[in-house]
Order: structure tokens, then C-alpha cells, then sequence
């Protein structure tokens, strides 16, 4: 008897949902179990993988016989590796419940979906990429007494998603052995001045308006660096009108905060409120910096004069 499994592709961690959101797209990695007279593993498409009982596949399914108690049979395994390894898509989660679903049907589906989340999890570490993979949709899962339970939501046909790639691997291992042990109260809490620390892209092609792109921080430690991670899109009218510097005056509507030291008003102790068409006592080569803050707008642009 020849089984064919096919497991989607997933996204995890989303928003805050840390361990514990995930959501399945429609790219699948699909493998074929046979009983043999040998271990036989191969890939269909020729992605490199590993042929002996190393094989993540392999180890799934042997985990389920032996958690039942059954000795299985030395197998034939094709797989065709559609999701990119090691690139934030769940491949082990799809290699994990690719093994557990064909091993339980050679069983006759002795365990039930709840039963193989749970044994997902135990071989994965977390059920945030394994839960979407085998229940599809949007998942939100919690590991509670050595058992994990999932919630599961439709995602809307509607939506389109995409999947940057890069060019090289960022194996989970490491990529969790770069967050810290503990963040901060501080850190962890998305503040009104995170998101007012913001670029303004005017009509950015593509856009009707203009595109506020600010920086937090709570997402930024997998690679080690600040990125880019708060959007929204705004009427061009709902940004204050960024002042001009001439000179050693600043003009411009609405409230204007400078500082002289070439800090940022926004937050400098060095910041004072602009009067209007008043000339600055400030040194020649001194950098003035500017921005404007209008009730009910965003904060514009700082400039530089």
C-alpha cells in the first residue's frame, strides 16, 4: 500500500504571538510511504537531504510506532521538498507531521488530530509552526500539561500572501539562541514615542497618500539589529508640514520643536519650542534640527539646516 501525505507550508511567531501563532500557506512538501524490504529515502526533485534514520521524516514516524508501542517496518520515502529549508517556512514542521500523519494511517489512525499536535510539539519544541501544518487556517496554541490544544481560524480567501526568501540558511537553533533570556517591560511594550520616531513616504508608487514607517524593537533581536516593523497608511493631510530652516530661522505651522546641538528634538533635554520668525542665537556651523507637531496629525519629517 503506497500513502501520499502533503503538508502546507507555515508562518509562525506572528505579531506578538511568540510560540504560539501560526498561520499555513499553500506551498506543500508531499512524501510517499511504502513498507520495503530496505530503508529507501529519496527526493523526487533532487533537494539534498539525509537518507539513513537521521531523516527528520523518519524520526517522526518511528517516534509515533515506538509511542505506541509497534515496531515499524523498514519503509520506502520519496519526498519532494517544495517549502525552502532552513528559510522561516516550517520545513521541519512539515517533515515532523508528514511522518506523524503517515505512520498513524500504516496504523489505521490510532492517534487522534489532538494526540498527533501534542506528539508534534514534543519532537518540534513548540506548537506554533506544527499546528498550522497539520490543522491549516490560523492557529493559536497553548501547551498546557504536557498537552497541546489549538484554536483554530478560516483565513480569509481574499488575502494574498508572499514569502521573501533569502539566500541563505537561518536554522532555528540559531535563530532562538540570539533572543534574549528576558525583554524588558520597557522594551517589550509598543510606546506612542516608538512609533512617532517614524520616516514619511509621500505617495510612495503604489500608495494613495503617504506611508508613515516607524521602528520598534521587540522583533529586532533575531538578527541583532533594529528593522523596520510598524506600518500604517495615512491621508497625506494627516502628517504636520515638515518646517524649513533659512538661515537661523525656522518657519512652518502647528507647534515647532529644535535643538541646536545636531540632536533630535523629539527627544533631546536640549529641545525648545520655536517662536515664530524669531532669528536664532546660535554659532555659525552650529546644525539646527527641526520637526512640527500639529493637533490630531502626525509629527512631520526632522530636518537639518
Amino acid at each position: 500500500m503506497k500513502i501520499k501525505v502533503s503538508v502546507p507550508a507555515t508562518s509562525a511567531n506572528i505579531g506578538s504571538g511568540f510560540d504560539a501563532l501560526g498561520l499555513a500557506v499553500t506551498l506543500y512538501n508531499t512524501v510517499t510511504f511504502e513498507e520495503s524490504d530496505h530503508l529507501d529515502i529519496s527526493a523526487a526533485d533532487g533537494t539534498r537531504i539525509p537518507r539513513g534514520e537521521t531523516n527528520l521524516v523518519y524520526r517522526s514516524a518511528k517516534g509515533l510506532f515506538d509511542k505506541v508501542g509497534k515496531t515499524m517496518p523498514p519503509l520506502k520515502l520519496v519526498q519532494t521538498n517544495a517549502i525552502p529549508m532552513a528559510r522561516g517556512l516550517g520545513s521541519s514542521s512539515a517533515c515532523i507531521i508528514a511522518g506523524l500523519l503517515g505512520a498513524n494511517r500504516m496504523l489505521g489512525d490510532v492517534l487522534n488530530t489532538q494526540e498527533l499536535l501534542t506528539l508534534a510539539t514534543s519532537i518540534e519544541g513548540h506548537p506554533d509552526n506544527v499546528a498550522p501544518a497539520l490543522l491549516g487556517g490560523l492557529t493559536s496554541s497553548v501547551f498546557e500539561d504536557g498537552v497541546v490544544y489549538s484554536v483554530k481560524r478560516d483565513v480569509d480567501e481574499s488575502l494574498c500572501f508572499a514569502a521573501i526568501v533569502p539566500d541563505y540558511k537561518l536554522l532555528t537553533e540559531a535563530a532562538r539562541a540570539a533572543l534574549p533570556k528576558e525583554v524588558t517591560h520597557k522594551d517589550a511594550v509598543l510606546m506612542p514615542y516608538k512609533i512617532a520616531d517614524a520616516k514619511v513616504h509621500e505617495d510612495p508608487v503604489g500608495v494613495s497618500g503617504a506611508l508613515i514607517e516607524g521602528r520598534h524593537y521587540y522583533d529586532a533581536y533575531v538578527l541583532g539589529a533594529k528593522c523596520g516593523g510598524v506600518y500604517a497608511l495615512v491621508a497625506s493631510g494627516s502628517i504636520s508640514a515638515a518646517p524649513s530652516i533659512s538661515g537661523k530661522k525656522i518657519t512652518g505651522t502647528g507647534t515647532i520643536r529644535y535643538t541646536l546641538d545636531g540632536s533630535d528634538p523629539r527627544y533631546s533635554d536640549s529641545a525648545k519650542d520655536y517662536v515664530a520668525e524669531t532669528e536664532l542665537t546660535a554659532e555659525d556651523g552650529c546644525q539646527i534640527r527641526a520637526f512640527a507637531t500639529e493637533e490630531s496629525k502626525y509629527p512631520s519629517p526632522v530636518v537639518a539646516g
